[in-house]
């Protein structure tokens, strides 16, 4: 799954700019390929190599060595200043046309070239790189070196866009959440984008704050505080929306997602799982200590938890587990007497709790939210006699790693799009009093009707 851009296609700068400040941890990758085309290309590598070796075993150097000198000459070249020294020693000792004519009489040293190059690549990589260029030096295999030169020089010109990407990191953040509503604003005038999903996305949340503030209510007293957007505040529209919306059940994808996180998709996506593996695991260490406390004899330790935890994860993100696995792994930490009766129904909570239909997984999803709303709304998340008090203790480390990482998306999010959402939640509560005046008039002309209709009847 791939996050869009606001034109709803593909990597933008508007995109890139986004990720540096959401993801300290963000890095260029290498572009992603499918098994088909990576194992496509392999090939493709692999016979254009060895074509270039049998020429060279045959003497045929003119055929391949100014063409792949090309090569490494403007990547070497796009890695150094333009007005370096060094940029200018690599125009004059790889100078292409100059090249052509030695390879052709045979007088080129292409050796010496190789050592020139790779000194000069080990003066401008970074020093992850030193280890792989050295080894060149004990290759004998001249296609060989070229093709791990091209490939280190890759590696070398990313590793240069990742550290041009930390330089901007400080100065985006003075600027990125002007240029993201800038963007968003244009997307909006130009109707490239509306904000249906996004009312659909918050409204529902609103109407449950709405009843909330009602029961509390029933009589329907005037309260001074309510006299305002009937005492619903927007920050707590905006978090339970944003939880309730990465721990829906249904799949995050770009036609459900609110136009305001197009950005975020995939993020959103990557949370939902998350925050799911968290549930069931939670779940899942609360069955097998419950089982345990129900066997006569059978004193189940603690600190076998954080291993069957761990265990836990790792099946949950392998695609091939099966319930069956699950399972067994959670009886391996149980009494090898357990009846079959047990173990079937061990089996069965299980299937419930990761078709999300267990009560209990409920329960904690309910819990692990609320923890995270609190987190969202006060900046601190939970301390240890809490999340004991919720049942979470045990997932504690990685719900408190997903709910700041859904903070950190939270709050700058918040702040980019703070006046769409608020003008949401106004109109919404404006249309919400004025369908709830026209009803009371309504039921005040029905009554009003009723009593001089009675009135007649008296009369």
């Amino acid at each position: 799954m791939q996050s869009l851009g606001h034109d709803g296609v593909g990597l933008t700068n508007e995109q890139l700019a986004h990720e540096i400040i959401i993801d300290p941890e963000f890095e260029l990758q290498p572009p992603k390929r499918t098994e088909l085309e990576e194992r496509v290309r392999s090939m493709a590598t692999k016979a254009f190599f060895d074509s270039a070796r049998a020429d060279f075993e045959k003497g045929k150097y003119d055929v391949w060595i100014p063409n792949l000198l090309s090569d490494i000459k403007q990547r070497l070249v796009d890695l150094v200043p333009p007005t370096s020294p060094l940029q200018s020693s690599i125009n004059e000792i790889l100078d292409v046309d100059l090249i052509k004519q030695q390879t052709k009489v045979g007088v080129y040293n292409i050796r010496n070239c190789i050592v020139y190059i790779t000194n000069t690549m080990l003066q401008i990589c970074a020093p992850v790189r030193d280890e792989q260029i050295q080894e060149l030096k004990g290759v004998k295999d001249l296609a060989e070196i070229f093709k791990r030169l091209l490939e280190i020089l890759d590696q070398m010109r990313l590793d240069l866009a990742n550290y041009r990407v930390k330089a901007f990191r400080s100065y985006l953040k003075e600027h990125a959440v002007d240029y993201e509503r800038r963007k968003f604003d244009q997307a909006l005038k130009s109707n490239r984008l509306s904000l249906d999903r996004t009312k659909a996305w918050l409204t529902p949340t609103i109407d449950s704050l709405l009843r909330t503030v009602a029961e509390r209510n029933p009589e329907n007293v005037y309260l001074p505080q309510h006299k305002h957007n009937h005492g619903i505040k927007f920050d707590q529209v905006y978090n339970e929306a944003l939880v309730s919306f990465i721990f829906q059940q249904s799949i995050i994808d770009k036609n459900s997602c609110p136009e305001t996180f197009l950005l975020d998709v995939e993020r959103l996506w990557n949370f939902q799982n998350e925050g799911q593996a968290i549930t069931i695991v939670a779940a899942l260490l609360m069955l097998t200590k419950n089982v345990a406390s129900s066997q006569a004899n059978f004193s189940f330790d603690d600190d076998n938890l954080p291993k069957l935890k761990d265990t836990l994860f790792v099946l949950l993100l392998d695609g091939d587990t099966t319930i069956d696995n699950l399972t067994a792994e959670i009886l391996n930490y149980l009494p090898s007497s357990l009846s079959p009766e047990t173990q079937s129904l061990v089996k069965s909570m299980v299937s419930k709790t990761l078709s999300q239909s267990d009560k209990v997984f409920s329960i904690l999803s309910r819990r692990i939210q609320s923890v995270v709303k609190q987190h969202l709304q006060t900046g601190q998340f939970l301390k240890k006699e809490t999340l004991a008090q919720y049942g979470v203790l045990t997932v504690a480390r990685e719900l408190e790693q997903l709910s700041k990482k859904i903070c950190v998306l939270g709050r700058y999010n918040r702040e980019v799009y703070a006046s769409w959402y608020d003008t949401v939640i106004k109109e919404y509560l404006n249309e919400t009093r004025e369908a709830n005046k026209k009803k009371r008039q309504a039921t005040k002309r029905k009554l009003n009707m009723k009593m001089v209709g009675e009135k007649r009847k008296d009369q």
